[in-house]
């Protein structure tokens, strides 16, 4: 994706691995969500890296189950709803529930 991007873009090299990252994360979460609910996986778990960049938002998610047709306000001052792995530079990821 990075490569694609810095032949179609303009982007410095830092910015392209940014958004190349940002694109493959937004990928994953949305292939797990299109993988799991139709096969009655319908809820999830939330998790973060565990580490010190983890946003306050998003640690109050942590280990909480959410659905995937009522995605989490995962940014408390903006509101902005969003399953993990959505969110510009989140590395969370959902844990489906059997």
């Amino acid at each position: 994706l990075a490569r694609i991007l810095s032949n179609e873009r303009d982007l410095g090299q830092r910015k392209m691995a940014e958004v190349a990252d940002q694109q493959a994360s937004e990928f994953v979460a949305q292939h797990r969500k299109i993988i799991y609910q139709p096969i009655g996986m319908d809820s999830y778990v939330w998790r973060t890296c565990g580490d010190e960049k983890v946003r306050d938002g998003h640690r109050a998610l942590d280990g909480r189950v959410f659905r995937w047709d009522n995605p989490p306000i995962e940014d408390p001052y903006t509101g902005h709803r969003a399953h993990p792995g959505e969110a510009m530079n989140c590395r969370c990821t959902a844990i489906p529930l059997i």
